[in-house]
């Protein structure tokens, strides 16, 4: 099986369990702080506005931190952000929560300076797997990926249930630098050299065809964000109130399972076309939810919905690694996970004005439009600009041919 040859490649089992354990904070961080402050009788309101720093704070400095990479090297800038990260969450567990403003700054420097390690371990796919092997690569970091959304939460359910909250906030912050310094030690890691080529203030975003990319991948970022609140609805509407963690954890599954049998074929089709495939199929497997019916029946809907989750952001991996800008790889890939957020968060927030409007069905309407959006922006993006829109080697190109 093309997995258990990848995975037999020198240094690879090394860097993606180290930054599976780096990426935890990114699915305990949200959860822990909003436990945290709640704990110390803050309210719900200020919970979920520093939990909303946090993730706009991660957000902004993605692209920043890859654009650092880019220029000086992962280990120093990884290994110095993910000190901040650590100190940033460290001071948000033992500060006073009435000291907004101390309190603040904390969290925006846990989030800034969140270690790139999405965008530094695809960066590295081409140096250290095989070309045929690559696309396999991307798909088993994007089901991983999964795990991170699954145990983190538990991470923290656990962590509550045995020690103070402070502890928690502080193990979240200690996980990240832990994955980072082992990731750093993987010779692939320290070897990696950036490409020296034409610097540009707009980085990878002077590719057209790349901004299309981002952009309609904010749509599946905001169908994201909604499914998470709708999945709270739904379970309300059921009176079930375990059933929102049931249909996250289903979708989770469906879409780690989808992304390990994409990745298990190599594709001979374009990247660029299949992506085009991936996305309507995505956005149409979404509108059965529309049917709200009975809570076993939704379970295997959100599973069905996951399945191309994955598929479409490998895909969206190999063309971004492909048609960036010489020397922009790592700002290009941080760029993608930036816009998921930025979208995330918008599909959370209109879904929550939609569920207190409309009725459940009508509110799950929102999570296939967004993705329908992201298609129709990527399907008028691809005829304007075509499936090529740079004529010079891409940094993926130079590394593979190294």
């Amino acid at each position: 099986m093309q997995y258990v040859a990848m995975l037999r490649q020198k240094y690879v089992a090394h860097l993606l369990g180290s930054s599976i354990v780096g990426r935890l904070p990114n699915g305990m961080a949200p959860i822990a702080i909003a436990i945290h402050l709640r704990q110390q009788q803050a309210g719900y309101a200020v919970a979920g506005l520093f939990t909303a720093i946090y993730a706009l704070s991660t957000a902004a400095g993605s692209p920043l931190l890859g654009r650092l990479v880019d220029r000086f090297g992962q280990p120093i800038v990884m290994l110095i952000s993910a000190a901040g990260s650590a100190i940033g969450f460290f001071a948000a567990a033992f500060l006073p929560v009435d000291d907004y403003l101390l309190l603040g700054a904390s969290v925006v420097l846990a989030g800034a300076l969140t270690p790139p390690l999405e965008a530094c371990l695809r960066s590295l796919w081409a140096d250290i797997l095989p070309k045929e092997q690559l696309e396999a690569g991307y798909a088993l970091d994007s089901s991983t990926q999964q795990v991170i959304f699954i145990s983190g939460p538990l991470l923290v359910a656990g962590g509550i249930a045995v020690a103070p909250s402070e502890y928690v906030v502080l193990a979240t912050g200690l996980f990240g630098l832990i994955g980072v310094v082992v990731f750093c030690l993987a010779p692939p890691a320290w070897r990696w050299r950036p490409v020296h080529a034409e610097r540009h203030w707009l980085g990878p975003l002077r590719s057209p065809l790349l901004t299309v990319v981002l952009v309609c991948n904010c749509g599946v970022g905001a169908a994201m964000g909604a499914f998470s609140i709708l999945a709270v609805a739904y379970s309300e509407h059921v009176s079930l109130p375990t059933m929102n963690g049931v249909l996250l954890s289903a979708n989770a599954v469906g879409a780690m399972i989808g992304g390990i049998v994409y990745g298990a074929r190599v594709w001979k089709s374009r990247d660029s076309k299949r992506l085009l495939v991936l996305l309507g199929t995505l956005a149409a497997l979404y509108l059965p939810l529309m049917l709200t019916p009975g809570a076993i029946a939704m379970t295997v809907l959100a599973f069905i919905g996951g399945l191309f989750l994955a598929p479409a952001l490998t895909c969206s991996y190999v063309l971004v690694g492909r048609i960036c800008p010489p020397g922009t790889v790592t700002e290009a890939f941080a760029w993608l996970v930036t816009i998921f957020l930025v979208g995330n968060a918008a599909g959370a927030a209109t879904a929550g004005a939609a569920v207190s409007s409309l009725p459940i069905n009508l509110s799950f309407g929102a999570m296939a439009l967004f993705a329908l959006i992201g298609f129709a922006i990527y399907v008028v993006g691809l005829r304007l600009i075509g499936p090529e829109s740079s004529s010079t080697p891409t940094e993926s190109e130079q590394s593979t041919a190294r």
